[in-house]
């Protein structure tokens, strides 16, 4: 039919690595899943429009301290839903775009005890993405992605200096690897 678009879903699960800046704690040292499900729609011969659901395992974490044995983790479960532009290029996608978050659990890990957050995080996290797909075959891809907050996920208790960015409270930041199922293709 005329004027109809061809809409092509695609499920996703992979490992994620993150970090918070603001959150004193240094390195992408959390590690988890991520996966979910994302429908694209052709725009044109080149550009494609993404939109879906992404459980992502977000946080930070600090390495096991050799001396003391002692261990922290901001372990941060959200729903994201991003919305991305994607560019084609042979047999690679260049993709960009926004998300919103939506937290749906939070706690803190420390030697192996659950507390909750205090002062706790905000319960959505908006950021953007930027990613690069590589496409093995007609029903497999594979994708990599960064994401950023760009709002704070949390506010800074002692917010001192109103020129440094960091300061204005955490932000999560994160690389995600996806094996991509390509359904109906």
């Amino acid at each position: 039919m005329k004027g109809q678009r061809a809409f092509q879903a695609q499920l996703q699960l992979g490992l994620i690595t993150s970090q918070m800046s603001g959150d004193g704690l240094a390195g992408w040292d959390k590690f988890g899943i991520t996966g979910g499900a994302m429908v694209k729609t052709p725009l044109n011969a080149k550009l494609n429009l993404l939109a879906g659901f992404i459980y992502a395992d977000k946080g930070s974490k600090t390495k096991l301290d050799t001396i003391t044995y002692n261990s922290f983790a901001y372990r941060l479960r959200y729903i994201d839903f991003p919305i991305l532009l994607q560019f084609n290029w042979k047999r690679f996608q260049y993709s960009l775009g926004p998300y919103v978050g939506l937290l749906v659990k939070q706690d803190i890990l420390s030697n192996d005890y659950v507390y909750p957050t205090n002062p706790p995080f905000l319960s959505y996290d908006f950021g953007g993405q930027i990613a690069l797909g590589f496409e093995v075959n007609d029903k497999w891809q594979l994708d990599a992605r960064f994401s950023s907050s760009i709002l704070p996920v949390r506010p800074s208790p002692n917010f001192t200096n109103p020129y440094s960015f960091y300061e204005k409270g955490n932000y999560n930041q994160c690389i995600q690897f996806f094996l991509v199922r390509v359904l109906g293709a």
